[in-house]
């Protein structure tokens, strides 16, 4: 039981130690990617999701507007991100996983509209 929880302290020390040499090139590889191959109006998606929850009796909830972008993005920029990201000498996918990757990059997306992300 010992080695199990040496290896969980490695990997997460390994990973610690990855982010903290790559993650500022991470970040940056992720606005790149954001600005060259988004195109889509933050502000008409909010609008878009806000009006199709008017109808129901429950206000209309940021974190399920949140999950339904990361699914998106993951089904429609999800391959191709990854595929650049595995193209890159600095990127190790055995220390950052896809669903992270994909919430980075929304992230990136929201705060690149952050004029408007901030007024919801």
């Amino acid at each position: 039981m010992g080695k199990v929880i040496q290896l969980a302290s490695y990997r997460k020390a390994s990973r610690k130690d990855y982010l903290t040499k790559h993650g500022g090139r991470l970040d940056t590889f992720l606005e790149k990617f954001v600005r060259h191959n988004i195109d889509i109006d933050y502000q008409q998606v909010a609008y878009d999701y806000q009006q199709s929850q008017s109808g129901s009796d429950m206000a209309w909830d940021y974190v399920a507007f949140r999950d339904m972008l990361e699914e998106a993005f993951d089904e429609a920029f999800g391959n191709l991100l990854y595929q650049l990201l595995n193209a890159q000498h600095w990127f190790d996918e055995r220390l950052i996983s896809r669903s992270e990757i994909i919430e980075r990059c929304l992230s990136k997306y929201i705060m690149s509209n952050c004029h408007y992300a901030i007024s919801l």
